[in-house]
């Protein structure tokens, strides 16, 4: 059976790099996050062919990572170097999963 991978979601930080920095936008609310990634999780609980890859309790282990602009330039995206070193770490996840499948 095929498998979907499905990553939770990091906070969004839309204003770093603008003069808007700060402001306050429902985007911002982390509260909204926390509650998509639940939604997420338990869909990957209830369904065989979902496989969870948890990146936003991963990056959450790395001391900095949230306020760390180098690696999140726009507040939304992984930098270049922070995609190759998340990579590292959820690239055999998805092979795992799709070996699986």
């Amino acid at each position: 059976m095929p498998k979907v991978v499905w990553f939770t979601n990091l906070y969004f930080h839309p204003a770093w790099g603008t003069t808007e920095a700060g402001r306050s936008d429902p985007i911002n609310d982390t509260g909204q996050v926390d509650r998509l990634n639940a939604i997420i999780r338990q869909i990957a609980t209830e369904r065989p062919a979902v496989v969870l890859v948890d990146l936003a309790s991963h990056v959450a282990a790395i001391p900095g990572f949230d306020t760390d602009q180098s690696a999140r330039p726009d507040g939304v995206h992984l930098s270049p170097e922070a995609s190759r070193a998340m990579a590292d770490w959820y690239g055999p996840q998805i092979v795992a999963a799709a070996r699986e499948g």
